[in-house]
């Protein structure tokens, strides 16, 4: 009996570590490659994004030929999503929101990934 309920609680432990974007493995981001990894397996570039500001004070049209088309655009324009990873029904979305700069453009703000 206490080796089927380590087993269980093993189970459960493995399965839920890919659920917590700080156990995620880091790659340096290319945005080459960025385009030609598929939007659900994305998720390995995301630290390196956030954690080295490539995004920071960025225009949104910067933003966009860097990572492509956005898998979402807000209706007023202050943010957009992409698709980063899909795991156990979950999706993860770096959520990039902008800020009207006074010339008339946006920039950056921030970003992070959040679930759907």
């Amino acid at each position: 009996m206490k080796i089927l309920v380590l087993g269980i609680l093993l189970v459960l432990a493995i399965s839920g570590c890919g659920h917590d974007e700080k156990t995620w493995p880091t790659r340096s981001f290319d945005s080459t490659v960025w385009h030609h990894t598929p939007e659900g397996e994305r998720y390995i570039f995301v630290k390196d994004l956030l954690n080295n500001q490539h995004l920071r004070g960025t225009s949104r049209s910067d933003i966009e030929k860097m990572l492509g088309k956005p898998s979402f655009v807000s209706n007023d324009g202050t943010y957009i999503t992409y698709i980063v990873r899909v795991d156990s029904g979950l999706i993860y979305l770096l959520d990039v929101r902008f800020v009207p700069m006074p010339n008339g453009g946006h920039v950056v703000s921030k970003a992070f990934v959040r679930t759907d």
